[in-house]
C-alpha cells in the first residue's frame, strides 16, 4: 500500500467540511488503489459519511455522485468477500446512474453484481449479468469499458473450463490493453489470459502472462492482485514440477494476503500449498495445510472452496493409504456440499430481496424517467447495438479487415454495381510463401504481428470504394474498384513492391513474399464474381507452382506475368489444365 496516500486521503478526508468535498475524495480515480490495498479504510470513512449523509438528512442533487459512493463502498466489501453487502452496494449504484443515464457506469456495476455471483458459483448468473453490461458499454464507445468486459466474459468461460471461448474475448483484449495505459486492467487481463493457457495446455505462455500480471500489479500498489497472481504462479510451477520455486511463491503470496487482511487469498495460499505438497509426495504436510485452509473457509463462509479442500483432502489420504481418514474427508465433502448448496439457495433468495428491496426504493423516484428513457431511446439504442454487434461480426479481429464473410456480402453489391453500370473492377487473391516457416521459426505471436501489420499496410495501400479482406490463414483478397486487368495487375505489384520492406515485429524484422493471382471483371464478357475469384485463385496457384514471389493474370500461362491484349482477349481466361486436387500453398 502506499502509505503517503493513505495519510494524505486521511488528512483531507478529515479537513473536509462538505459532503460533496467528501464523497469527490473518496471516490476518487487516486484512490482506486486504496481500495484493494486497505479496504477497511475506505468502508470506515464511508460508513461515518453514510452517518453524516443520514443525520443531517443530505439530498444528493447529482445522482452520479450517490451512485460513485455506492460503488466505491461495493468494491470494497468484495474485496473484504462480504459479498451480501457488495451486492447491496453495487445495486443501488447502478439504480443511482440509470438514472442519469450514465450508461459506462451503468454497465460497471452490472459487471460488478456479475463477479459477485461469480464468487459464490452461481456462473449461469455470472454470464448474463456481464453479457447485459458488455452489450450497454458498446453503446459508449468507451474501449477501454469494453475491453474490461471482454476480459469479464474471457474469464467466466476460463471458469465453465471452455478455454477456446475464453481467448475469443482475452486476445483481443490484451492486445487494446497492452496500447493503454490502464496498468491495472492489464494485469487482471494477463492473469484471466494466464489461466485460459493453463487450461489449453499451454504452460511456459500461462507462466509468462502470470508473471506479467504479478508485475504490473506491483508497479501499480495492487497488492491484492499481486497475492492473487502469486498464489496461481505457484500452481504453475507445480505444474512444471518445480516445487520449491512453486513453494517461494506461494509463501509471498500469504504474506501479503495475511499482512493485508485478504482472507480469501490467504485460504487459496494454503490451498495451493497443499497441492504443491502432494504433488510432492508430502501428504502429511499436505493435510496440515488444507486444514489451516478450512479453518478461514469456515470463518469467512466460503462453502464452495470449504467442500473442494475437503475433498482433496480425502484424496490425499487415499494416496498416503489413510483410507479411514480418506472417509471422514469424504463424509465431511458431502456434508459440506450439501450444506453449500442449502446456502447458494439461501443466499440467491437473500440476493434477489437485496436487489428488489432497491428497486422498490427507487422506484417511486426513478419509475418515470426510467420509462421516458425507454421509450425515447428504445429503437435507437437498439439500432446502435445492431450496428456495433455487425462490425464486430463482419471484421477479422487480429488485422482489423473484413473477414471473408462480409467480403462475399460487400463484393456482391459491387458486382451488381459493376455489371449494371458496366463498370470493371480487379480482384488480386494473394498468400504469403512459406509462411508457416514464420511461425515454426519465431512463434505464432511474432506470426500474429506480421499479418496484423500487413493487414494495416493494405488498407494504407487502397481506395476507399476498395474492399481488402483476410480470406483465410495467411490468404489476403482485394477487390480493386474500377480497375481493369492492366491496373488490377499494376496494382498487384504495388503490393509485391510494399512487401520488399520488411515487416518490424517483437522479434526482429521480418521479410515475406507472395503468390499472387489477378482476374477483373469486364461487362463486356460477363462471368459471375465466384468465377472471377475462381480464375484468380487458380492463377495464385500458377504462381505457386512456377517459383513463387510473382504475379500471375488469370489468362497468363506464359510466365510473363503480363497479358497480351493483341493477342488474348479478356474472354479467353486462363484455366490451367492440372487439377487444384492435392495442390498446397505453403
Amino acid at each position: 500500500m502506499n502509505d503517503s496516500l493513505r495519510e494524505k486521503f486521511i488528512n483531507e478526508f478529515n479537513a473536509s467540511a462538505m459532503i460533496t468535498e467528501k464523497v469527490n475524495l473518496i471516490t476518487s480515480d487516486e484512490l482506486v488503489v486504496l481500495i484493494s490495498a486497505d479496504p477497511q479504510l475506505i468502508l470506515d470513512q464511508a460508513n461515518m459519511l453514510l452517518q453524516e449523509i443520514e443525520q443531517k438528512q443530505f439530498v444528493f442533487f447529482d445522482r452520479n455522485q450517490e451512485g460513485n459512493l455506492y460503488y466505491t463502498i461495493g468494491r470494497a466489501y468484495n474485496v473484504m468477500s462480504n459479498l451480501e453487502e457488495a451486492l447491496r452496494s453495487f445495486t443501488a449504484a447502478m439504480y443511482a446512474f440509470q438514472s442519469t443515464k450514465n450508461v459506462e457506469m451503468e454497465a460497471k456495476c452490472l459487471s460488478s453484481i456479475g463477479g459477485v455471483y461469480e464468487k459464490v458459483g452461481d456462473y449461469t448468473t455470472t454470464y448474463d449479468y456481464t453479457y447485459t453490461a458488455l452489450e450497454k458499454a458498446l453503446k459508449t464507445g468507451n474501449r477501454l469499458l469494453e475491453a474490461r468486459l471482454m476480459n469479464d466474459l474471457g474469464y467466466t468461460h476460463v471458469i465453465l473450463g471452455e478455454y477456446d471461448k475464453a481467448m475469443n474475448y482475452l486476445i483481443p483484449c490484451v492486445q487494446y490493453l497492452e496500447s493503454s495505459e490502464d496498468a491495472l486492467l492489464l494485469s487482471f487481463a494477463k492473469d484471466s489470459l494466464a489461466h485460459a493457457y493453463f487450461g489449453l495446455g499451454r504452460i511456459e505462455e500461462a507462466l509468462e502472462n502470470e508473471k506479467q500480471a504479478v508485475e504490473l500489479s506491483r508497479q501499480d500498489g495492487n497488492w491484492y492482485g499481486v497475492a492473487s497472481f502469486l498464489g496461481y504462479i505457484g500452481t504453475i510451477y507445480n505444474a512444471r514440477g518445480e516445487y520449491e520455486q512453486a513453494l517461494a511463491c506461494v509463501d509471498d503470496a500469504q504474506r501479503i494476503a495475511e499482512e493485508r487482511g485478504y482472507e480469501m487469498e490467504a485460504c487459496n495460499a494454503h490451498r495451493y500449498r497443499a497441492e504443491i505438497y502432494t504433488a510432492m509426495g508430502k501428504y502429511n504436510k499436505a493435510i496440515e495445510e488444507y486444514k489451516l485452509g478450512v479453518d478461514i473457509a469456515k470463518r469467512i463462509r466460503t462453502l464452495r472452496l470449504l467442500y473442494e479442500m475437503y475433498e482433496a483432502m480425502a484424496e490425499v489420504c487415499k494416496l498416503n493409504d489413510d483410507y479411514k481418514s480418506a472417509l471422514h474427508y469424504f463424509e465431511m465433502y458431502h456434508a459440506a456440499k450439501d450444506a453449500a448448496l442449502k446456502e447458494r439457495e439461501t443466499q440467491e433468495r437473500r440476493y434477489r430481496q437485496v436487489i428488489d428491496q432497491a428497486k422498490s426504493a427507487r422506484r417511486e423516484a426513478d419509475l418515470l424517467q426510467i420509462k421516458n428513457d425507454q421509450l425515447e431511446n428504445e429503437i435507437n439504442e437498439r439500432k446502435l447495438l445492431q450496428q456495433k454487434l455487425e462490425q464486430l461480426a463482419k471484421t477479422d479481429p487480429l488485422t482489423n479487415l473484413i473477414n471473408r464473410r462480409a467480403f462475399f456480402t460487400q463484393a456482391a453489391l459491387a458486382y451488381e454495381r459493376a455489371r449494371r453500370y458496366q463498370e470493371p473492377f480487379g480482384i488480386i487473391l494473394f498468400d504469403l510463401d512459406h509462411f508457416k516457416e514464420v511461425n515454426d521459426t519465431y512463434g505464432h505471436q511474432i506470426g500474429d504481428q506480421v499479418l496484423a501489420k500487413l493487414g494495416q499496410r493494405l488498407k494504407e495501400l487502397a481506395g476507399d470504394d476498395d474492399l481488402v479482406c483476410r480470406f483465410g490463414g495467411e490468404e489476403f483478397i482485394l477487390l480493386i474498384a474500377g480497375a481493369d486487368i492492366n491496373k488490377a495487375h499494376d496494382f498487384a505489384k504495388q503490393i509485391k513492391q510494399m512487401m520488399t520492406a520488411p515487416i518490424e515485429t517483437a522479434e526482429k524484422p521480418i521479410q515475406i513474399h507472395a503468390s499472387y493471382g489477378v482476374s477483373a471483371f469486364d461487362h463486356t464478357a460477363v462471368v459471375s464474381l465466384d468465377k472471377l475469384i475462381e480464375r484468380a485463385d487458380d492463377a495464385m496457384y500458377y504462381s505457386k507452382e512456377n517459383g513463387r514471389n510473382r504475379i500471375t493474370i488469370s489468362s497468363d500461362r506464359s510466365g510473363s506475368g503480363v497479358l497480351n491484349f493483341s493477342r488474348v482477349g479478356l474472354q479467353s481466361i486462363f484455366t490451367p489444365a492440372q487439377s487444384k486436387k492435392g495442390r498446397g500453398k505453403k
